[in-house]
């Protein structure tokens, strides 16, 4: 990454030092379901991606009702990760979006932003899983194309990441505090939602 994605207004700085948090910027056209118009895909420049507009941008406001559809957009998502249904190893995984706010990046599309504890790494396959645990909603997990060191596993990390085609790339990887193994036990065969 050129810029750090810390340094950028569309990733707003925690608001204490272990937030969970995992967001970023696609740039992209949404397409919605002919059946349910806030389920569809993204289509980018590279693929498309199963997506959904998250509710909670269409009541800040970052998504307008009248959002001219036939447009690509810098959109603000949540990304999620879960393994393919044909080959269940956990660095193979399925890449897909809630779809948060159109936004005006100050920052490259496909950037970004991920906070939680590294739950299992593997360095032989260069993939790690990081457990996310946003305040008020459910936990998950994200599999990520990286590694760190074995011994750093069930640290909090800040993780910054750039989508590569159907992969989220560690670019930096900061360890921020070891956390209590015992959130190891059920977490580390996950890399699912």
């Amino acid at each position: 990454m050129v810029d750090s994605v810390l340094n950028s207004e569309v990733f707003a700085a925690p608001d204490y030092h272990l937030q969970y948090r995992a967001n970023g910027i696609v740039h992209g056209r949404f397409l919605p379901s002919l059946t349910e118009p806030t389920l569809g895909c993204l289509l980018t420049t590279d693929g498309l991606f199963e997506a959904k507009l998250h509710p909670l941008g269409r009541r800040r406001g970052g998504i307008d009702e009248n959002l001219d559809l036939g447009q690509s957009y810098d959109w603000s998502v949540y990304p999620r990760t879960r393994p393919f249904r044909r080959d269940q190893a956990k660095h193979k995984y399925a890449l897909s979006f809630y779809l948060t706010a159109v936004r005006k990046c100050d920052v490259q599309p496909d950037q970004f932003l991920i906070r939680g504890q590294v739950v299992k790494s593997d360095p032989k396959d260069k993939y790690l899983v990081v457990q996310v645990k946003p305040q008020g909603r459910n936990p998950f997990t994200l599999s990520l194309t990286g590694e760190i060191p074995l011994e750093k596993v069930g640290w909090f990390y800040t993780l910054e990441a750039i989508r590569k085609g159907r992969s989220l790339l560690v670019m930096t990887a900061e360890p921020l505090k070891k956390m209590k193994l015992k959130c190891l036990a059920k977490q580390s065969g996950s890399s699912a939602p």
